[in-house]
């Protein structure tokens, strides 16, 4: 997603900390992550050589990380197929084993889900800013 910032500090040649502004088609929609919103403050790459005081365009990507990626896909599908074989040797009654081999592999697809929806809740997401170029200066501006 790209969007308009303002450069607040130089931190070092290659990073800058910037404060996110409305994009520029925003509606208010409420479609920004919560972690995003406008007045953000955050850093990043600055591969432009933006000064402080410019208002730059940031493209601004999610980062899946390891944790989160075994927490929401890895996670459920491994405690699904681990109910199947559970449920499958536990119950040895021919008319039933289906059945219950299909229950707790969804009971504990729905735990494993549950366990994700947690850890989404507790950690936010990490964000990668990238400024893609020079908009123009604050002091031009007013």
């Amino acid at each position: 997603m790209q969007k308009s910032a303002a450069v607040l500090e130089i931190i070092n040649d290659e990073t800058a900390k910037i404060m996110l502004h409305k994009h520029k088609r925003c509606f208010d929609c409420g479609f920004c992550s919560k972690h995003m919103h406008p007045g953000s403050i955050l850093e990043a790459a600055n591969p432009v050589n933006a000064k402080e005081g410019e208002t730059v365009d940031v493209n601004v990507k999610k980062q899946l990380t390891g944790a989160e990626l075994t927490f929401t896909f890895i996670l459920p599908v491994m405690a699904f197929f681990f109910g199947l074989f559970l449920g499958g040797a536990f119950f040895i009654a021919d008319e039933i084993q289906g059945y219950v081999a299909v229950t707790v592999a969804f009971a504990s697809l729905a735990a494993a889900i549950m366990a994700g929806m947690t850890y989404k809740k507790n950690n936010p997401p990490v964000y990668k800013a990238t400024i893609v170029k020079i908009v123009k200066s604050e002091e031009a501006r007013l």
